[in-house]
């Protein structure tokens, strides 16, 4: 089933949610749609390794997403000394 990307952690709500039937081998294959950028890419797993690496790297994206936004640093005095 192609899921369409919305952001990392609903990504990664629903890859979890779909891993047991993945894994169970229930689901064959598990296909996700990411539009990131004005690019689309269909993404496809066939494999439990594949997988569990692109699961890995969607939660840590997921995570990254979550952090507040660094603030901006100014010098005091315009830079110079």
């Amino acid at each position: 089933m192609a899921t369409v990307f919305t952001s990392w952690r609903v990504l990664r709500d629903q890859m979890r949610d779909e891993a047991a039937d993945f894994l169970s081998g229930k689901a064959g294959i598990a296909s996700y749609t990411i539009a990131v950028g004005g690019s689309t890419r269909q993404v496809t797993y066939r494999s439990i390794s594949e997988f569990l690496e692109a699961l890995k790297f969607v939660e840590q994206m997921a995570a990254e997403e979550m952090q507040p936004p660094a603030g901006r640093t100014y010098a005091a005095v315009g830079g110079r000394p």
